[in-house]
């Protein structure tokens, strides 16, 4: 086989350089003789496959290396087609072809990118190998990426002709500038040369300098791969905002764009409050656009004129979505807004989501339709705070109850960003239970529990309750974090008994981290735990009680197990549950039957998940895979909840669970499609059996050990499509 394999250098011969390794690509004529000479390389031939190779040390992610070749091999769905296309309605794959000039020109692209990332001399080979029977070649290059060019110097002077700090700032910006040594060893790329200079004009603009000036020289010694990183800047005037000038409006006042803005006429100028106010104000739903900077027609003194451009969207928009759970099947949400309901930037909207439990893969399906108004207003005293008002009515029918509620929602939301945030929730409903579990526990043994039918009146549940939830975070990307924490706690109480016949406290709370491995791999950790203390009306009178209070407090229990929860177990599947009984009359005789888990829900829970997120082989960045191990319990601390007559957990359902997997995520026009198969490490005895055996089992008085067990019960098959309500 012929291997053609120049070698390239920096300079200022480049397009000479990529010319010839072009020609030398497509001229070569000899070598070993198992390789076909390339001058048999014609318009047809095409990309086998493009490969990269690292020479000596691999530091920059190869999916990024890739996102810069023009050349290119044929993608996973590419073969996928190539083996399916003799089906109907199955097109045949795109072809590849290959272009002698690309393979010299990525090279040169990749050098290029690796110079970007402060790489001091990377050099780039690379490798045609033509197969003529396929007349397909082989592309590889090899990549040298020489020494990192490492921040030795910092230094940050002021220019010639610079205007003095305010005596105030002097001793913080000495400060400031010696917090920059931490800069130093860094390699110097172009992302990190734009975010150090970048940090003196951010500090300078927060404080009151508009019109501040940054520039910034590297000087490079070759010799010891290391960088000298001189910033000079000159503050300009400090200046106060004179007037804030705002263009673009249409149904939104001048006044009403102006409360969002935390800058009145006499404050010193404040970049980041620039920045909070353009955040306010893009996140009125009647906005769609909104950029905020200084007006550059101005002179440069003491004052300072602002001016924001606004692009406003339809005062009435319909919207909705869809989307599938393992669980509830297929769901969707419609909705009608209008965004500027009675002027203000008020938003009322009108809504209603159905989980129709069609095409759900389990027995234990989620069904829930419900319909709300809401009432928001954007503007509470503060920009930051927003209130809103929500009416709703629900039908729902799961494994706990078949029921209707309606009632009211009233909530203060306080918000600093997306990750800094706190609402407060009062809400007042009432719930009508439809058709509830009627089943009671009995017997003296562990696995010879009878299950008897006992009615179990539950009436209807009143509801006042009151919540505070707080979030806060820093991640490197909202949308997709790779590095950062979520920290979620939450607080609730319900009562009075004038208003409510459930009375409890409630708290929960949770933390999830994220760690990059390295470009290409990530790590996610996640923690969370909650407990409910029921009191007054909601502790049980005697044992027949328990069932019934369990049910009042159906939207306060914990459960575990699920699509994002403890994947191996379906939907709150994970701990304890009991078959949900039907005997039915056949002649003089009673059947028992069961065709799915009643889950019976805890006071306590603790879940844990660390999963490794991998890049998917072939795929682009919006694909990936991952691997899973979570762990969960779901108990009841409370004894006032037990039958003390009876063992504590006889079903040895109340323990620590472990479920562990693997499952893949592609992006999609209608958002994500998430697939996790999840396997059940040390499952209960009840996890095992299929319930109406059981059911069977429990009412002839057999134990739980003579139903046989089910090896593919171990294995749940987790899919979710977009958004999930």
């Amino acid at each position: 086989m012929r291997t053609d394999a120049p070698r390239h250098r920096a300079g200022a011969a480049r397009r000479l350089r990529v010319l010839l390794g072009a020609l030398a690509v497509a001229l070569a004529a000899t070598g070993a003789s198992a390789q076909a000479p390339l001058f048999l390389i014609d318009g047809d031939t095409r990309v086998s496959s493009v490969d990269l190779r690292f020479a000596e040390t691999r530091t920059l992610d190869a999916a990024a290396i890739r996102q810069r070749l023009a050349l290119r091999g044929p993608s996973f769905a590419d073969r996928l087609k190539g083996v399916l296309d003799v089906l109907p309605f199955v097109g045949s794959p795109r072809p590849q072809p290959f272009v002698a000039l690309e393979v010299a020109r990525d090279a040169a692209r990749i050098e290029r990118y690796y110079r970007e990332n402060g790489f001091l001399d990377p050099d780039v080979e690379y490798e045609v190998r033509l197969d003529t029977a396929s007349n397909a070649v082989d592309v590889t290059y090899r990549i040298h990426e020489g020494l990192p060019i490492r921040l030795d110097t910092l230094v940050v002077t002021p220019l010639d002709g610079a205007a003095p700090l305010d005596s105030t700032l002097v001793a913080p910006w000495r400060s400031f500038v010696d917090g920059l040594r931490r800069e130093h060893g860094i390699r110097l790329g172009e992302v990190d040369r734009v975010r150090v200079r970048s940090q003196p004009l951010d500090w300078l603009r927060t404080r009151g300098y508009a019109f501040a000036r940054v520039r910034d020289t590297v000087a490079v010694d070759s010799t010891s791969a290391s960088a000298r990183l001189e910033i000079r800047y000159d503050p300009g005037p400090r200046a106060r905002v004179d007037s804030i000038a705002v263009e673009g409006r249409g149904a939104l006042s001048y006044r009403t764009v102006l409360r969002e803005i935390p800058l009145h006429r006499g404050d010193w100028f404040n970049a980041g409050r620039m920045a909070e106010g353009q955040r306010q104000v893009f996140g009125l739903d009647l906005v769609r656009l909104a950029l905020f900077d200084v007006d550059p027609d101005q002179p440069r003194d003491s004052t300072v004129t602002l001016r924001m451009r606004l692009q406003e969207g339809s005062r009435r928009a319909v919207g909705g979505e869809v989307g599938y759970a393992t669980e509830r099947g297929a769901v969707a949400e419609a909705r009608w807004e209008h965004r500027d309901f009675l002027g203000g930037a008020r938003t009322f909207t009108v809504s209603g989501v159905a989980n129709t439990g069609w095409l759900a893969a389990t027995d234990e399906v989620d069904r829930r339709f419900g319909t709300s108004v809401s009432l928001r207003q954007p503007w509470i005293l503060d920009h930051r705070l927003s209130g809103t008002v929500r009416p709703f009515a629900e039908y729902r029918d799961d494994t706990r109850d078949e029921s209707r509620s309606f009632g009211t929602d009233l909530s203060l939301l306080f918000e600093r960003g997306s990750l800094d945030r706190a609402s407060l929730t009062y809400t007042i409903s009432t719930r009508q239970i439809i058709d509830a579990p009627t089943l009671t526990a009995r017997g003296d043994t562990p696995d010879t529990l009878l299950l008897s039918a006992l009615p179990v009146d539950v009436g209807d549940v009143r509801t006042s309750r009151l919540g505070l939830d707080l979030v806060y975070g820093e991640v490197d990307d909202p949308l997709g974090p790779r590095r950062g924490y979520v920290v979620r706690a939450g607080t609730e109480v319900a009562g009075p008994d004038a208003l409510s016949n459930v009375q409890y406290s409630r708290i929960e709370g949770s933390l999830t981290g994220f760690w990059p491995v390295n470009r290409s791999l990530g790590v996610v950790a996640r923690v969370s735990g909650g407990r409910l203390f029921p009191r007054g009306e909601s502790v049980p009178r005697d044992v027949d009680d328990i069932l019934p209070q369990l049910l009042r407090l159906r939207d306060a229990v914990f459960t575990a197990g699920g699509t994002g929860d403890v994947r191996g177990w379906g939907a709150g599947l994970l701990g304890p549950k009991v078959p949900d009984l039907r005997l039915v009359e056949q002649g003089d005789s009673v059947v028992a039957s069961a065709d799915r888990w009643l889950v019976l829900t805890g006071l306590a829970r603790f879940t844990a998940s660390v999963e490794l997120r991998l890049p998917f082989p072939l795929l682009g960045p919006n694909h990936g895979t991952h691997l899973f191990l979570d762990g969960g319990r779901v108990w009841n601390p409370d004894s006032r909840f037990r039958d003390l007559a009876l063992p504590r957990d006889p079903l040895d359902q109340e323990r620590m669970f472990f479920g562990t997997g693997a499952g893949v995520e592609f992006g999609t026009l209608v958002g994500p499609l998430r697939i996790d198969v999840g396997y059940k490490l040390n499952p209960s005895p009840l996890d095992l059996r299929d319930p109406d055996a059981v059911a069977r089992a429990l009412v002839a008085g057999e134990p739980i050990a003579s139903v046989p067990t089910g090896s593919l019960a171990r294995w749940h098959l987790h899919i979710a499509i977009g958004r999930v309500y």
